[in-house]
């Protein structure tokens, strides 16, 4: 693959060298690999490899792709973060987001 569109971006602050380079480390360990290809959708398959990526680099650019992707994710997509959410600093914030889609 050429060089620059390694160097292109995949989502903002994200380039496509950083976007393979996170997934193949995540991807190693079955937990995360699980947690990746199980999403149920491709928004939330997203939002899974943006954690990954905002976990190697906190990178303001990557948690403002996040914040709009959550804004698109559907009930499922929340329940899936929800399971493997682990001690995540977010998982109150799931679950009260699955609360209020539960309610509406």
């Amino acid at each position: 693959m050429a060089k620059n569109e390694m160097s292109r971006e995949v989502f903002p602050g994200v380039t496509k060298r950083e976007w393979n380079a996170a997934l193949r480390l995540f991807l190693a360990n079955p937990y995360w690999k699980e947690y990746y290809e199980t999403a149920p959708s491709e928004k939330c398959r997203a939002y899974v490899g943006l954690e990954f990526c905002n976990s190697n680099r906190d990178n303001e650019a990557v948690r403002e792709a996040m914040k709009e992707l959550r804004e698109e994710l559907e009930l499922e997509d929340w329940k899936h973060l929800l399971k493997y959410s682990g001690n995540n600093p977010m998982r109150g914030y799931i679950r009260k987001k699955i609360r209020e889609m539960e309610e509406n």
